[in-house]
């Protein structure tokens, strides 16, 4: 068996593929050095002699048992007469939680290295573009060129004081403060819309990991392949790749129901009855007005590419979840709750407790959706011990 085979064969094993992505930003530097070296016709030990560094630690950090500092690095790099240029950009970020933007409902290309490890680095694909970032407490590092951050610090809406929003909340309103303190790393990312609209297609009666499952096939199916040094991802398709689908591919794909949405979807957006350039430059109102006119479309759904889709960060989607909250926690108080038929009971309790939070309700939205998921997720574990 060969070196590839072999690896080959290891990356079949989901636990050392996500090892072997998390370190692999390390493995880049190293191997560049060595290409280096190799290509200047230096041995190790006229390295060692350029550098000063002993040849068996040059060893070391070349088959991978040695954890080089960049220090190191930058000295063996002056050793070939070259400038180290790392790809990592670290930042210093308040009310910013991987692991929490993650798991909000929001976001279902953002998966963790090591799914057991709570310190784990995350993986992230966004239109067309790859990422791993990691983070130990308000430090984040991303692995990217200086030239692609400008994306992320978009995608991650880094240029937003989220404390700002949470400082904003009723203190008198107790659920809705330990809920955004609780989940005060969350940050409303801004997502590719295309994607959007068809991940929330498919979300309806869709727990997050079936979405997300869902979503990677369809990458996988229809998505451009890009090369990595360590292996490769799919972007998620565009229209016209998406529209290659017939319905019946779909319905292969056990998209159900859905399936009919998504070719409707793709077949309007590709003639232009679906302008997604016209959407973007709407005001959230005419948003909702549009997308409810698409067939498969519904408030619920509407609202979630509003708000994930178009950062119209004032939507406040209704799910199951959402629905639980306003009638457990808010119900009782109403003032209005006589005068208001069911089918518009959440709507006003939304209306009563949320509009003193104009243009941000969706961003406490997220809290309260992460704040009730993760509660719940803890008495079930707990009733299950």
């Amino acid at each position: 068996m060969t070196l590839q085979e072999y690896k080959k064969q290891k990356m079949q094993n989901p636990d050392f593929s996500a090892a072997y992505d998390e370190i692999q930003p390390e493995m880049d530097i190293i191997r560049a050095i060595i290409d280096a070296r190799i290509s200047q016709n230096m041995t190790q030990k006229e390295l060692s002699e350029r550098t000063g560094i002993n040849q068996t630690e040059i060893s070391r950090l070349e088959n991978g048992s040695r954890n080089p500092s960049i220090k190191l690095l930058q000295r063996l790099a002056e050793g070939m007469g070259m400038t180290l240029k790392v790809s990592m950009i670290t930042k210093n970020l308040k009310n910013f939680n991987l692991r929490q933007i993650a798991d909000s409902g929001q976001c279902f290309r953002m998966i963790p290295c090591a799914p057991n490890d709570p310190q784990t680095a995350y993986r992230v694909i966004s239109d067309g573009h790859f990422l791993i970032v990691d983070q130990n407490r308000d430090e984040v590092i991303f692995h990217c060129p200086n030239d692609e951050f400008a994306f992320w610090d978009h995608y991650f809406d880094l240029g937003t004081d989220y404390g700002a929003y949470i400082r904003a909340v009723d203190p008198a309103d107790e659920y809705l403060s330990k809920a955004a303190a609780f989940g005060s790393g969350i940050r409303i990312l801004n997502q590719d819309l295309w994607e959007m609209i068809i991940t929330f297609i498919i979300s309806q009666q869709k727990t997050i990991p079936a979405i997300r499952a869902l979503v990677e096939a369809l990458s996988e199916k229809y998505g451009t392949r890009y090369e990595l040094s360590s292996g490769y991802y799919y972007a998620f398709p565009t229209p016209e790749e998406l529209n290659h689908a017939s319905l019946d591919d779909l319905l292969a794909l056990k998209l159900g129901y859905r399936a009919k949405y998504i070719k409707r979807t793709c077949e309007d957006v590709c003639s232009g009855k679906m302008d997604l350039d016209r959407l973007r430059g709407l005001n959230y109102s005419d948003s909702m007005e549009a997308l409810l006119s698409c067939y498969g479309i519904g408030v619920k759904v509407a609202n979630c590419i509003c708000l994930f889709g178009l950062h119209h960060i004032g939507a406040f989607p209704v799910d199951t979840w959402i629905k639980k909250i306003l009638l457990r926690e808010y119900a009782p108080k109403s003032r209005c709750i006589s005068h208001i038929p069911e089918s518009r009971l959440c709507e006003a309790l939304i209306e009563e407790n949320f509009s003193k939070y104009p243009g941000f309700s969706g961003v406490l939205q997220q809290y309260i959706f992460f704040y009730e998921r993760e509660f719940s997720s803890k008495a079930a574990q707990t009733a299950n011990v």
